[in-house]
């Protein structure tokens, strides 16, 4: 009888062993595991970071990124966006405001943080509508961008609201230009504004050499000739 009780003590015993480790491991799992606030709280502090997007509206031939687009198009960060002769465009860009292109002008958008860039690829015009605490960058790239003909980088701004700072010449030189005002500025590379404001940057038309002409007029220039022709009589002899 005894040989029998020894014979089951043993598995018996294991099998305590094995139920205690079991409920101790169920117990340290329930006291490490989140609460579910304290879930709720960890999602809450996870931010996620959404790519800025806007909204396209196009009257005409407009392009965003080399396709053509239509109204209600999502323009994202670092778009590309061009307005054909007859086009033009405006991008929608929630809490950082508006802007509008017109008629052969080619733009790069970038919304940063709380501003937005506008990099003037191809310059005809831009107007940006700026909210209130919202900074704004025009730049433009390269001297051929402003005329076809002409080596000027020459930039007409006009400011209707708020203020707008105009980067030109070289070395740099800055000017304020305000509500109202509308100023021409040479060789200019950049305009900035913060805050409330309203402005156009729109580059002038083509200033054509003389020297393109010169080939044209020579064929309107009749040809002179100092003797005049001998005169043949029509009386017979």
């Amino acid at each position: 009888m005894k040989s029998h009780r020894k014979s089951i003590k043993a598995p018996l015993s294991l099998l305590l062993v094995m139920a205690l480790m079991i409920s101790f491991s169920f117990s340290s799992m329930a006291n490490s595991a989140p609460a579910a606030t304290d879930v709720d709280a960890i999602a809450e502090s996870i931010t996620f970071t959404q790519a800025p997007t806007a909204t396209l509206t196009a009257k005409g031939p407009v392009d965003v990124n080399g396709n053509r687009a239509k109204t209600g198009a999502t323009v994202l960060n670092g778009s590309i966006i061009q307005a054909f002769t007859g086009g033009h465009a405006t991008i929608e860009l929630g809490a950082l405001g508006r802007v509008d292109i017109e008629p052969h002008t080619t733009i790069t958008l970038n919304m940063v943080g709380n501003g937005v860039e506008i990099s003037l690829n191809q310059c005809g015009s831009v107007t940006l509508t700026v909210p209130s605490g919202v900074s704004s960058l025009v730049k433009v790239l390269h001297v051929r961008d402003v005329g076809l003909w002409s080596e000027r980088r020459e930039i007409d701004v006009d400011v209707t609201r708020g203020e707008a700072t105009v980067k030109y010449e070289v070395p740099t030189q800055e000017k304020i230009v305000l509500a109202g005002q509308h100023k021409e500025f040479t060789h200019a590379t950049e305009v900035t504004a913060t805050g409330d404001a309203l402005y156009r940057v729109r580059c002038h038309e083509d200033h054509y050499p003389v020297a393109l002409f010169l080939p044209l007029g020579a064929l309107l220039i009749p040809v002179f000739n100092d003797e005049e022709p001998p005169v043949l009589s029509t009386l017979q002899p």
